[in-house]
């Protein structure tokens, strides 16, 4: 006896019936067996939702994504601070406080961007073209005032230095705090505080007459 072979197809049994299987199981040109079956049902679908905001809730949602952007462009500024610094664009750091002051220890502030850099050239040893350091910054904690015109941040530092002729190892530690504020729609640094915890070993990175 030759195998049986399997014939499936579909039929509708009418509007108001399922649709069917039609399975016929048959020698090779005898199709007098059917066996009928459910077809599979589509699953059932979900009426599509519509959510709507009262107008509290649009303002509280636009102002979390403003205070999102702000917290942003605000995070920019303190990586910035860092590249700049670490590849000696001293210009490039002393530009961030156009409008601003770096507190460089309780004793010691510059005001503006000549102030800054100058403070910069006078004080730190560039090896080549850069300082060989890497100023890590973390920890950040960002707080946006409710009117978006100014915030306050806290972040750790770590600086790490290696040069030629001298290996790696960490040099210094401290937290930022900072100030910024918002104007015509730009981020800038207003204050920048660094307190220092400790330093390490600094002699290829501060200037013997620095201070």
């Amino acid at each position: 006896m030759r195998a049986s072979r399997h014939r499936s197809v579909q039929a509708e049994a009418g509007a108001d019936r399922c649709p069917v299987h039609v399975a016929a199981y048959a020698k090779e040109d005898d199709a007098s067996l059917l066996i009928l079956h459910p077809a599979p049902a589509d699953p059932p679908r979900t009426p599509e939702a519509s959510v709507v905001l009262d107008s509290g809730q649009e303002e509280q949602m636009t102002t979390s994504i403003e205070r999102l952007l702000a917290e942003a462009d605000i995070t920019r500024l303190m990586h910035t601070y860092a590249h700049r610094l670490d590849g000696a664009d001293f210009a490039g750091v002393g530009a961030l406080f156009d409008q601003g002051v770096w507190h460089i220890a309780p004793d010691r502030s510059c005001h503006g961007s000549a102030e800054v850099e100058a403070w910069l050239v006078e004080n730190l040893a560039v090896h080549g073209d850069k300082l060989g350091t890497r100023h890590i910054i973390s920890n950040v904690l960002i707080d946006v005032a409710d009117d978006g015109l100014s915030a306050t941040a806290l972040s750790y530092g770590v600086v790490t230095q290696v040069t030629e002729d001298f290996p790696i190892q960490v040099i210094s530690q401290c937290r930022y705090e900072d100030i910024f504020a918002c104007t015509a729609s730009e981020w800038h640094f207003l204050e920048r505080r660094a307190l220092i915890d400790g330093f390490g070993d600094t002699r290829a990175h501060i200037r013997p007459t620095g201070h």
